[in-house]
């Protein structure tokens, strides 16, 4: 169990929350928790039935967050670990369910930042959840030091409690009234109320409160500012102080927002209203700066807004805002941008104390357009609209059970990750809902399209004729994929591996159709791409038998066949080497010693791969411990490969622990080399878990730096301690332009604080090279080559 001490928040968007009675029954479970749970708890159900380990740790840690204030510990759900953040709710006990970094709203320094932020501000600032509405009501998530100081209350006293905490008992009816009609309307409100402190003590407050929603309309949070009313009147710097607070909060917020003047005119956006604009305004953005708001709405009713009445209700409901004739105003509208009708919900909040107003607006078109919102998510990829890949297998066994004539065909784009890799995600993004598009243009009315995951694409065709030919269909598809796609900075073309697989007569359910589908998808990528393959039982022989060589890799590791061997590093200035890699080798008895070219492929495409990378982690540290002993070579560095298969599944931190446990290496000696281009494909959760690693005293190196797509930006954005400049620099390392090159990488790795190492020195001429370009370290043929563990780590075998 560990205290809670560093999340400014007890609960983000994305975060679930869990409310019982002292019982143990569940009072409130919100959608974040069925959507991060397997088979969650749900209202009315004893905690201890549906959640055994999760109630044990509330009941053994009830007394220490009464009294401590709220605490994290992980969870297990169904064998999977869960994150969980135990508090005291005024209703009995609470639990927040914590989402997967990437899915949470502010973490790393934007979430610092805004904590200093608020924190800096005069202000009291209290966040509380949305839900539950009704009994237990909301909890508290945050307040910032103003509140404490003017409450007299402590952290811990008021996280998870009710905002009533601060109310006194004999509150005015109207005042509750007032708060709750906001609520139910999920408007804005100003609120004038006498509060109570913690000596008993009375004060009269301002609140204003306002609904936070996320980026899909659903509003998860409501932010509650109090003032003292004897401050209203503050000076000119504390006026300005309150704005930089609302410019805070502003770029802070999910929605498209916008900052005005008393006149209307518009003093800061924040960056969800610029990427909007980049990826829908006509021509180049504008300096936002002074523009006046009110006039663009009356313009906007002839280009984008719905029409005429839109555009006059919006130009007067901020006026009213801004002249004083209203508190606030809501309003939903549609915008049609390239033919698409888009649906947003306007909320126009007052500034205190200075003239202007927020205008937030939140895109609610799959709220307005959608009955059942999670209904909809279930069956549909939220990125193309396309059905999902449970979509895809719903309408096969719908086929298969009802024996009607069927064909599924199972399109996979080529080369895509080369584009996402070098131009980003958003451009990668842009390209697959191109490609969804250009499928739903030439598949039949009654055929199911879907996305099946990544790059992948699926159509089922139903009430396929007798004698159906896939030709037609499937060379339709490539001529529409073939079509340049624009992305501003380049002109793409699309290709695509098809597999097909026609059923019934095809034996079996939906999920061997799918099998045998990716079966022929993959004959036709391996027989050179852009073409399509109608699947045979003989594909299905060749699959299984690449099954059977995965099973003689399980096989030789159980039968201790594996082996390392370590090839040096060698300090170029001084010839002494300072560390070595391990590199993976397998002893076959028939065939001898095999290098991993030979069978990492068949580790890589399966589950051996973490239980390979677990051995050559515990067996590289083992020698790591022995040489290390020795005199002389206290601070070797042992350096072990990663593959991109054990990144970002959550599991690498875990074991690298387990293993520096059993082996005693010196603090700051073992590294991990990870591939440039494995980073950018394993995502935000291999950042997260090479930023965790680096934290725990473990170096993170680069391996083939310069052969990848974005090595400029990881350099800067992870905590990278070496870094493997690509053995193709130094063989043309003799021209001019080569050297310059070394050099370059050299003096690249330098400004970011890490260790130059030059690999593939194989004559003295390279040697020479590395050196002049003032490379650190070398590793290579001329200076040792990999070979078993020895009493000591490889000498230097020539002289630097």
């Amino acid at each position: 169990m560990m205290p809670w001490h560093d999340d400014p928040f007890l609960l983000l968007p994305g975060d679930g929350l869990l409310l019982l009675d002292d019982a143990g029954l569940v009072l409130h479970a919100d959608r974040f928790v069925c959507e991060l749970v397997p088979d969650a708890p749900t209202v009315g159900a004893p905690l201890a039935t549906a959640w055994p380990e999760l109630w044990r740790s509330v009941c053994a840690q009830a007394d220490a967050v009464s009294a401590s204030g709220p605490a994290e510990e992980v969870v297990d759900r169904v064998g999977v670990p869960v994150s969980c953040r135990i508090f005291r709710p005024d209703s009995g006990h609470g639990v927040v369910v914590m989402a997967p970094e990437p899915q949470r709203s502010m973490v790393g320094p934007s979430a610092v930042m805004y904590d200093r932020v608020l924190r800096s501000v005069n202000e009291s600032i209290i966040v509380t959840t949305a839900e539950p509405f009704d009994a237990p009501g909301p909890v508290i998530v945050y307040v910032n030091d103003a509140f404490l100081r003017e409450s007299g209350f402590t952290w811990h006293e008021v996280i998870g409690r009710s905002p009533r905490i601060v109310q006194p008992a004999d509150a005015p009816a109207e005042t509750r009234q007032a708060f709750r009609d906001a609520m139910q309307a999920w408007r804005s409100a100003t609120v004038e109320i006498e509060n109570v402190r913690k000596d008993g003590s009375h004060f009269w407050v301002e609140i204003d409160i306002a609904a936070v929603p996320d980026d899909t309309g659903w509003f998860t949070h409501w932010v509650s500012v109090q003032q003292d009313i004897t401050r209203r009147k503050a000076d000119e710097l504390e006026r300005e102080g309150r704005r930089a607070m609302i410019r805070a909060i502003l770029d802070s917020l999910p929605s498209q927002s916008v900052l005005l003047d008393g006149e209307g005119r518009i003093v800061a956006t924040n960056e969800q209203w610029q990427l909007t604009w980049r990826e829908f305004g006509q021509g180049a953005e504008p300096d936002w700066t002074g523009v006046d708001y009110l006039a663009a709405c009356l313009k906007a009713a002839n280009t984008t807004l719905g029409g005429a009445d839109d555009a006059l209700a919006v130009h007067d409901g901020i006026r009213s805002v801004l002249g004083g004739a209203a508190t606030s105003f809501g309003h939903d509208y549609e915008m049609v941008v390239e033919g698409t009708s888009l649906w947003f919900h306007m909320e126009v909040l007052p500034l205190r104390g200075a003239e202007g107003v927020v205008v937030t607006h939140a895109d609610i078109t799959r709220r307005r357009t959608v009955e059942d919102a999670l209904g909809y998510q279930s069956r549909h990829d939220l990125l193309t609209g396309l059905s999902n890949r449970d979509a895809i297998r719903a309408a096969l066994e719908e086929c298969v059970a009802s024996a009607r004539p069927c064909a599924l065909v199972l399109i996979d784009l080529d080369d895509f990750r080369t584009v996402n890799d070098a131009f980003g995600h958003h451009y990668g993004d842009r390209l697959l809902e191109v490609a969804a598009e250009r499928l739903e243009a030439v598949v039949g009315l009654d055929d199911v399209v879907g996305r099946m995951g990544g790059d992948e694409f699926a159509v089922v065709v139903r009430d396929c004729a007798p004698g159906w030919d896939p030709s037609m269909l499937c060379d339709a598809i490539r001529v529409a994929l073939a079509e340049p796609v624009d992305l501003d900075i380049v002109s793409a073309r699309l290709s695509a591996s098809i597999g097909v697989v026609a059923a019934p007569p095809h034996p079996g359910d939906a999920d061997a159709i799918i099998r045998d589908a990716d079966t022929a998808m993959y004959v036709s990528k391996s027989a050179g791409r852009d073409r399509w393959t109608l699947f045979a039982d003989d594909q299905r022989l060749s699959a299984r038998a690449r099954a059977i060589s995965r099973d003689r890799v399980s096989a030789a590791l159980a039968a201790g066949e594996f082996e390392l061997h370590f090839q040096p590093f060698i300090d170029l200035d001084t010839g002494r080497t300072v560390g070595s890699e391990a590199l993976l080798r397998w002893r076959d008895p028939v065939e001898g010693l095999l290098l991993p070219g030979r069978f990492l492929s068949a580790i890589e495409s399966g589950p051996l791969i973490e239980e390979v990378g677990a051995w050559v982690l515990d067996r590289a540290l083992a020698v790591q411990a022995a040489w290390q002993a020795q005199r002389g070579h206290e601070q070797h560095v042992m350096s072990v490969n990663v593959s991109p298969f054990q990144l970002g599944r959550g599991r690498l931190p875990g074991v690298v622990a387990d293993a520096l446990a059993h082996h005693a290496v010196a603090e700051g000696t073992l590294g991990l080399e990870i591939l440039e281009s494995a980073v950018v494909t394993s995502g935000a959760g291999a950042e997260a878990e090479l930023r965790e690693l680096h934290a725990s005293g473990i170096r993170i190196a680069i391996d083939d730096f310069g052969t990848g797509y974005s090595a400029l930006a990881y350099l800067q954005s992870l905590p990278v301690d070496g870094v493997k400049i690509d053995r193709g620099f130094i063989q043309r390392s003799a021209s001019p332009r080569g050297a310059r090159l070394l050099r370059a990488a050299g003096e690249l790795a330098r400004a970011v604080g890490a260790t130059s190492i030059a690999e593939g020195i194989e004559t003295p001429q390279q040697l020479a090279a590395a050196q002049a370009a003032g490379i650190m370290w070398g590793q290579g043929f001329l200076l040792g080559r990999p070979e078993p563990a020895e009493d000591t780590p490889a000498a230097c075998r020539v002289k630097v």
